[in-house]
Parts: C-alpha cells; structure tokens; sequence
C-alpha cells in the first residue's frame, strides 16, 4: 500500500527576532525584539568578527494546511552570494490540516561578516515554502548619514 503524500502547506507569516520563548501553561510563543535590520561594524582585515560580534537569532513561522509528517527545514542565506551559512531542522507529525501550526527555531548567536541583503528560507519535506529577507548594514555609515 502506498503512504499518503502530506500536502505542501502554507507559510502565512515569517518574524525574525532576537529570543523566542514558549509559556510552559499555555504554549503561546512571546518573540523578543522582531527586526528587519542587524547592525554591524563590519570587520577589519585581521580582525574575527564584526562589532557588536554574533548576534541572537530566532525565527518564527505560521502555517496551515499541513497533515502529516514533515521534516522542516531553515536556511539563513546571504543573498549577496547566495550561501546558507546556518541552518535548523526537525521532523514533525501535524494531525490537523484546519489548525494553524507554529514553527520556532532559536538559533542562538550568529555571526554576520558582511553587510547585505540576508533571507531566512523555511521548506517542508524539501520543498520551498516561503522566505523573509532582512538587511545587515554597517552601522559607521549610518552615522555618517
């Protein structure tokens, strides 16, 4: 007997911020400083990293439409090369298409080496849902500005 196929769901909300965290009662999801801009100074030859250094990331996602088991996946992609350079993973089984399902993934400190445009991609079962751009700039030039 062939399995079932899960449908592909839909992403209807992405947030990227710094922490999320789960009320143990109620099992709502409160996200901590939301952005849309990191800002860095951007290191010097020889210097590790850039100023203030790594950065705490988590991202949120919403979706429905979802039966079944799935692995999600997360990608963090510099889109100035186009390189995932972090990324998160787990399998889960949702019983309820007509429910809305949360997706968190608390992906601690990272590091953002260059100043761009940045995405954070989220698939199921390998395939694309939906992704959020976000910008890191350099916070010396928006001094100067």
């Amino acid at each position: 007997m062939v399995e079932p196929v899960a449908p592909k769901p839909v992403c209807t909300a992405i947030l990227i911020c710094e922490r999320a965290i789960q009320e143990e009662g109620s099992h709502k999801n409160t996200l901590i400083g939301i952005f849309e801009n990191v800002h860095i100074v951007p290191p010097k030859e020889g210097q590790p990293s850039p100023v203030p250094g790594p950065v705490p990331v988590a991202v949120y996602a919403n979706l429905t439409g979802a039966e079944g088991d799935y692995e999600i996946r997360l990608e963090l992609a510099n889109l100035n090369d186009n390189v995932v350079f972090a990324e998160g993973k787990f399998k889960v089984n949702i019983a309820d298409r007509m429910r809305t399902f949360e997706l968190v993934f608390n992906l601690g400190l990272v590091s953002f080496l260059r100043v761009g445009k940045y995405e954070a991609r989220i698939y199921a079962n390998d395939k694309y849902l939906s992704a959020k751009s976000f910008n890191v700039l350099d916070k010396n030039q928006e001094a100067k500005q």
